[in-house]
């Protein structure tokens, strides 16, 4: 299993790596371009404004960015199933060993560019401006996009920001991978984490769930509960349900089809 794991993640270092995680910055960098400009002449500016403007309207980080974190492997198997390929690697490595790796090297590989483009983004502002403005001085521990820890712990926040962008990721990229189940279509997989996250925030909308509830404010790091140490744990057990929900449907159909001969 373990072969076949190494052997999954030597794929996703591929143009596509570079491709997502500059994308993801990109997008992180989108939604306050002007301000991003304006900063970067007049010095103005702080590293906590550029992501909490991200995380509240935002729509390249909303939208965009979970595009990215498709990219570097959760379109392998669209690309195996295009070269008619599945078959024979499921007989050279096994069956479950294929399925699992497959899912697994997809959800962290999706986790992994959204973290890097998230910590190289930050690295990079926070070499020209400070992490936090002196607005926010008397931030408290449940203030919106997590303002506290950016002023009196930035390691904190760092860590934040990066945990909340893996939870996104692996859960993009495994939705992505799910599609490829459907179709070998490189761009309907490639652009599937955009319309879920579309429609996923239109039904939020929709049916007026509260911010406070809603999981997709509280993995882009609109919501605190309380704290940031508390809010972590939630989002990384919403992306935990979501992932296990997401891997017990694609092992089934996975292994549904293969049985079937409609993967091959």
């Amino acid at each position: 299993m373990n072969k076949v794991i190494r052997a999954e993640f030597g794929r996703t270092i591929n143009a596509g790596l570079i491709i997502a995680i500059a994308g993801i910055i990109f997008s992180i960098c989108f939604d306050s371009f002007n301000d991003l400009i304006a900063g970067l002449r007049n010095g103005q500016g702080y590293v906590g404004y550029f992501f909490s403007n991200a995380a509240f309207g935002g729509m390249c980080t909303k939208y965009m960015l979970p595009v990215f974190t498709a990219l570097p492997f959760s379109v392998s198997l669209c690309q195996e199933r295009n070269n008619k390929a599945v078959s024979y690697i499921v007989s050279r490595e096994g069956k479950n060993r294929y399925i699992f790796a497959k899912f697994i090297v997809s959800a962290i590989s999706g986790g992994f560019v959204a973290v890097c483009g998230t910590v190289l983004l930050f690295l990079m502002l926070a070499m020209r401006f400070p992490i936090a403005g002196d607005e926010f001085e008397g931030a408290v521990v449940s203030d919106y996009f997590h303002e506290w820890s950016a002023v009196y712990y930035p390691q904190l926040y760092i860590l934040t920001l990066s945990i909340l962008a893996f939870c996104r990721g692996v859960i993009w990229s495994s939705l992505a991978l799910c599609v490829s189940l459907y179709t070998s279509d490189f761009m309907v997989v490639l652009l599937s984490p955009f319309l879920g996250s579309y429609v996923l925030v239109r039904i939020f909308q929709i049916i007026r769930v509260p911010d406070m509830v809603r999981p997709d404010m509280i993995l882009i790091g609109q919501v605190v509960i309380k704290s940031s140490g508390l809010t972590l744990i939630i989002a990384i057990a919403i992306s935990l349900t979501i992932v296990t929900l997401i891997g017990a449907f694609f092992v089934g159909k996975m292994k549904e089809g293969l049985k079937s001969g409609t993967i091959y």
